[in-house]
Formats: C-alpha cells, sequence, structure tokens
C-alpha cells in the first residue's frame, strides 16, 4: 500500500525555495534531504524545518545511523532522553554543536532545539559519540517565556524507525 503524499512549499526568506511531498500520515521524520548543499530537514506533525549539516566529522549516512541509534535507545527506555546531533565535531573540542532533543514522557515525545555553545555550554559524550549532557526539559526559559516545544505521540516515533528498515 502506497503513502498518500501532500505537496508542500517551502519558503526562504519569503520566496519559495522547493517543493516537497510531506507524508502526512507520519507526523515525524527526519533525513538529509540534500547531500550535495548538506541539507537536512524534520517533520514533526505540520511543523518542518530544514538544517544545515557539518559533514566535517561525520558523513550523511553516519547523521542517520546516529538518529536511528539515539531513537533506539529512546524507545527501549535505555534513556529518558536522546540528543539527535546535527551539527558535529570531534567530541569534546572546542566547537560548537547543534540538535533536536526528544524527551520521552510516557507515551508522549517532547521535541526542542539546542544549540551547544561554546564556551560554557559544550555536551559531553559518551563512548559511541552520543550526547549525554541533555538538559532537563523546560517549558519556560529564565524570564518566564514560553520555550519552543512539539510534541508527538509515541507511536509516531515508532513508525519513523520502522520505515527506515529494509522492507522484508
Amino acid at each position: 500500500m502506497k503513502t498518500p503524499v501532500e505537496p508542500v512549499n517551502v519558503y526562504v526568506h519569503g520566496r519559495s525555495a522547493l517543493t516537497l511531498c510531506v507524508d502526512k500520515n507520519m507526523t515525524f521524520k527526519i533525513d538529509i534531504i540534500d547531500e550535495d548543499k548538506d541539507l537536512g530537514e524534520i517533520q514533526i506533525g505540520d511543523f518542518i524545518e530544514s538544517f544545515e549539516v557539518c559533514p566535517c566529522y561525520w558523513n550523511h549516512q553516519k547523521y542517520k545511523e546516529k538518529w536511528i541509534e539515539n531513537i533506539e535507545l529512546l524507545l527501549t527506555g535505555e534513556v529518558s532522553a536522546c540528543c539527535l546531533t546535527t551539527w558535529m565535531h570531534k567530541p569534546n573540542s572546542d566547537d560548537n554543536y547543534r540538535g533536536w532533543i526528544l524527551y520521552r514522557e510516557k507515551e508522549h515525545i517532547f521535541i526542542h532545539e539546542v544549540l551547544f555553545w561554546h564556551p560554557g555550554n559544550v555536551p559531553t559524550f559518551d563512548q559511541n559519540e552520543n550526547i549525554i549532557s541533555i538538559p532537563l526539559r523546560e517549558t519556560e526559559d529564565e524570564e518566564g517565556n514560553e520555550i519552543s516545544e512539539w510534541e508527538v505521540d509515541l507511536q509516531s516515533i515508532q513508525e519513523y524507525i520502522k520505515s527506515t528498515q529494509p522492507a522484508g
């Protein structure tokens, strides 16, 4: 059975940049969409955002493998939060890192974009190069402003992982 897709126009600085076909049945997806331009994309429900990936340490395939690895750790309950890194350098270097944190609370996944800026906010890594210094989930900043957050159900994350597995 084919999954229905719907065209969505993506705008950059007010101009139409490209049209994507979005799977409206899947409410979570992350992928590399243009390897030549080092461009990735995350879909969380109707929210879609493109992001640059840094191929200076990991190649595109490694990013995809690490996203799946981290999500699987979240699904098995080994971790209650994981980071899908989108801008990776050598671990523990003085560089900046970026990613999407997934917080699991029972059947709900809350998602925040995160920037680890040097100095002072350098992440720590485990032996598998996964970011493990994930901040606690907060819904407001120090000044009481709401933090941007997206939510999907656990089933959406499970369906995403299933879609990345070879058929058979």
